[in-house]
């Protein structure tokens, strides 16, 4: 009986201790500050582009080092208030309060001088057990390169016979150059757009890509009727997610644009002679 109760008051001290050890005194902090939801740019080319002469008013860096301007957007329900200022790496940086959901720092390209990443965030002050002011983090790509617009030589085979029935998808090989088989915001796509898809653009799947080849299948059932369609080769922005003012990237099927810089949109390839998939009532697969 005496070691019975040795035992309980041996598990009772150690549920004790347990009990004592929470989450207050951890390394876990969890954002009490604003809702960050954007920054722009989300990313550009490692070092200063050419001609950089803007200065970084009140930074450590000297009011000679060019800088770029950022911009942070919070949330309408968890908005900025006006003494919150943007981190980079966990260094406050000169913050413009624009109103309660906008905010602009100045970011001396010295900070963006060798490829990598970096987190965005705000600070504000704050009181109270637990309240650290500090909004949820960004991420910032410094890139190494953009992502380059692909060009399209050739295709093979260049025509399939028209069919109604039962048909097989044709597999189908493109050449050409600059052709992504993996990067930051996903690899090649191949699209098809004819009669069968209503003149929309529709992507098919693609089974090797390599620099200068890529293999694709068209769906047995976009050969229903005598058609000319387009295959386009596109590839993706240098930025994950970019939906708007991206970098690099392109397709087959458009205009360039100029050189890669931070203020254009997206990079397209110089247009290329069109490839055809040519279908007739007798045509075979070459």
């Amino acid at each position: 009986m005496k070691r019975s109760w040795t035992a309980l008051a041996v598990s009772l001290f150690a549920i004790g201790v347990l009990a004592g050890c929470n989450d207050y005194n951890n390394s876990v902090q969890y954002s009490t500050g604003a809702t960050l939801i954007n920054i722009s740019p989300s990313g550009m080319v490692a070092g200063p582009p050419n001609g950089t002469t803007t200065p970084c008013p009140g930074t450590t860096a000297g009011q000679n080092m060019p800088c770029f301007t950022l911009y942070a957007q919070a949330s309408f329900s968890n908005p900025f208030v006006l003494a919150t200022v943007i981190e980079w790496n966990g260094v406050k940086m000169p913050t413009t309060y624009i109103d309660s959901t906008d905010l602009s720092a100045q970011i001396p390209y010295s900070l963006v001088a060798k490829p990598g990443t970096a987190t965005v965030n705000t600070f504000q002050p704050q009181s109270g057990t637990g309240m650290n002011g500090l909004s949820n983090t960004i991420t910032f790509y410094i890139l190494g390169s953009l992502n380059p617009a692909p060009s399209l030589s050739g295709i093979s085979p260049a025509s399939a016979a028209v069919c109604t029935s039962s048909c097989a998808n044709v597999s189908i090989t493109l050449t050409g150059t600059n052709f992504l088989p993996s990067s930051l915001d996903g690899s090649s796509k191949v699209t098809y757009t004819g009669a069968a898809t209503n003149g929309i653009e529709k992507a098919i799947s693609t089974t090797k890509i390599t620099s200068t080849e890529i293999q694709a299948t068209i769906p047995g059932t976009y050969l229903g009727t005598a058609d000319k369609a387009m295959i386009n080769v596109l590839n993706p922005p240098s930025l994950p997610g970019c939906l708007q003012n991206c970098l690099g990237g392109g397709d087959t099927n458009n205009p360039s644009s100029g050189s890669p810089s931070v203020r254009t949109a997206v990079m397209l390839a110089t247009r290329p002679r069109k490839t055809e998939i040519r279908k007739s009532c007798c045509a075979t697969l070459a």
